[in-house]
């Protein structure tokens, strides 16, 4: 028989260790579709993790906020809106030394379960971000801000990248508002110019992430298998 646990963590008061915060973005839910925040304690002492997570328009998700990792031990926490739609959301993750976090997109199809992988990043404090043209054409570039102001945001394609570039007269952008702890994703399509260009008003508190729209790594169950995905964390 084959087991994939969800497992539940207790919730605790507070901890006392020195924490770093990371983040995981684009995650997302919705029917036959969740995401997996996967915990890994390789100290030797029991430690507290706390976990936020926000739907993309920003507002907060009902998960934790704090469990507790065994040492030498992985838990999983899953989140699940219960919405019939499909959403985005993104997880902010406060980890002790020797704590490890990582997220997991979860969508099952009949008999089959995919995962799609998604790593955990710092924030950056960069006002614009320049990437190659052949390297966003048909993927999705995800924008999050974990600011508590707003920013405006502005893609463009250019053949040269000077300061400002999405800003140059005849250049044609697409530019949005992004709350504080919200999330955006732009499908990049054919690009005519040599760069993609990504700039935020108001810098400070950002991930940008890259995703393609691939396969993700499939497991498939027979009819004697059984599949236990748990209760969503509390």
């Amino acid at each position: 028989m084959l087991l994939i646990a969800s497992l539940l963590l207790a919730p605790v008061l507070s901890g006392q260790a020195p924490v770093r915060t990371r983040y995981i973005p684009a995650l997302a839910y919705g029917p036959n579709l969740w995401s997996i925040v996967r915990l890994t304690n390789a100290g030797s002492a029991r430690q507290p993790v706390r976990i936020e997570v926000f739907r993309e328009d920003g507002t907060p998700l009902p998960v934790g906020p704090v469990f507790e990792v065994e040492p030498g031990m992985s838990a999983d926490v899953r989140v699940d809106g219960k919405s019939s739609e499909y959403e985005m959301c993104w997880a902010r993750v406060a980890l002790a030394d020797g704590v490890g976090a990582r997220g997991f997109v979860e969508v099952l199809e009949g008999n089959a379960l995919e995962d799609f992988p998604r790593e955990i990043h710092d924030l950056s404090s960069d006002p614009r971000w320049v990437t190659l043209a052949s390297r966003v054409q048909g993927k999705q570039m995800y924008f999050l801000n974990a600011a508590a102001e707003p920013t405006m945001v502005s893609f463009c394609a250019v053949n040269q990248a000077p300061p400002n570039a999405c800003e140059k007269k005849g250049t044609r952008l697409a530019r949005y508002r992004v709350g504080p702890n919200q999330s955006l994703s732009v499908e990049v399509r054919k690009l005519r110019g040599r760069f993609f260009v990504t700039e935020s008003s108001m810098p400070g508190a950002a991930v940008l992430a890259l995703f393609d729209n691939g396969p993700g790594m499939k497991k498939v169950f027979g009819s004697k298998s059984s599949i236990n995905f748990g209760e969503p964390a509390p």
